[in-house]
C-alpha cells in the first residue's frame, strides 16, 4: 500500500473534475426549491431558516452523493477502466473520502452563502423581508460537520457492496443498525457506567451543539444512553466503517 502526493493530487483532480458539474446541477437544484421556501417564509425574517435548510442540504444531499459515488464500479467496463488506473487503493479510496466528506462540505458552504447572498437582496427588494444571510462562522457547527463527515461514511462504504439502489437500502440498513445499537447499549450498560458515560460524554461532546436536532431524548439532563452512544459513534464507527471501506475497495482491485 504505497503513497504518492503525486498521484493523489492528479487522482483528486480528476474525481473532483468530474463531479463538479453533478455537485453544481445538484446545488442548482437544492436552490431553487430552496428559494420557494426563502420567499414564502422571508415574513418571519428568521435565523431558523438556515439552521434547518443547510443542514437538511449537507446530510441529505450529502448521503446521496456519498452512496453515489463508487456506481462506475457497477459497470464491468467503467469499473475495470477504475480499478485499473496507476494509483494504490489506498488513494482511490482517500480520494472519493475526502471528496465526499470534506470536499462536500466547503463546496456546499460556499454554494448555500452565495444562495442566500442572493436570496436575501432578492427578497429585501421584492418583499422588503428576508431571513438573515448564512453565516457559517456563526455557532458552533463543528460536531455537525463532524456527525455528517461520520454518517456519510457508512453510505460511502454501501457503494461498495449494494448494487443497486444504494441510498434506499444503505439508509435501511442504517435505521436497524441503529435501533439494535442502541438497544444493545441499553441492555448491556449497568448503572454505574451510565454516569461515567454521562459524565465523560458531556466533557467531550456537549449535547447542546448538535443545534436543530434536540427531541426530549436528548434535551433531558438525566438521560445518559444518548450521550453515550455519541461517545461510542464518534471513536468507533469512523475508524470501523473507513477500514471497512478500504478492504473492500482493495479486495475488488485484488479480482479485476
Amino acid at each position: 500500500m504505497n503513497f504518492s502526493i503525486k498521484r493523489f493530487y492528479y487522482l483528486f483532480r480528476n474525481e473532483l473534475a468530474n463531479h463538479l458539474g453533478v455537485l453544481g446541477l445538484g446545488f442548482a437544484v437544492k436552490a431553487g426549491v430552496l428559494l420557494f421556501f426563502y420567499a414564502i417564509t422571508a415574513k418571519f425574517n428568521s435565523e431558523e431558516f438556515h439552521s434547518i435548510a443547510f443542514w437538511l442540504v449537507l446530510y441529505i444531499g450529502g448521503f446521496i452523493f456519498s452512496a453515489q459515488s463508487f456506481n462506475l464500479l457497477k459497470d464491468p467496463q467503467d469499473g475495470y477502466a477504475y480499478l485499473m488506473i496507476p494509483a494504490s487503493f489506498f488513494e482511490k479510496w482517500l480520494v472519493k473520502w475526502l471528496l465526499s466528506s470534506i470536499g462536500y462540505v466547503f463546496l456546499l458552504v460556499v454554494a448555500y452563502t452565495l444562495f442566500s447572498i442572493g436570496a436575501h437582496y432578492l427578497c429585501i427588494w421584492i418583499f422588503e423581508k428576508a431571513h438573515p444571510i448564512f453565516n457559517v462562522t456563526q455557532g458552533n457547527h463543528l460536531t455537525q460537520f463532524a456527525t455528517y463527515m461520520t454518517l456519510q461514511l457508512f453510505f460511502l462504504v454501501a457503494g461498495l457492496f449494494i448494487q443497486r439502489l444504494v441510498f434506499i437500502k444503505a439508509l435501511i440498513i442504517f435505521f436497524l443498525l441503529s435501533i439494535g445499537a442502541t438497544t444493545v447499549i441499553y441492555l448491556i450498560s449497568p448503572p454505574y457506567l451510565f454516569l461515567l458515560g454521562y459524565k465523560v460524554v458531556n466533557i467531550l461532546l456537549p449535547i447542546e451543539s448538535f443545534g436543530f436536532y434536540k427531541s426530549s431524548l436528548m434535551e433531558s439532563e438525566h438521560n445518559t444512553l444518548w450521550k453515550m452512544n455519541q461517545w461510542f459513534f464518534f471513536f468507533f464507527t469512523l475508524p470501523f466503517f473507513w477500514l471497512i471501506g478500504l478492504l473492500r475497495l482493495r479486495e475488488k482491485e485484488l479480482k479485476s
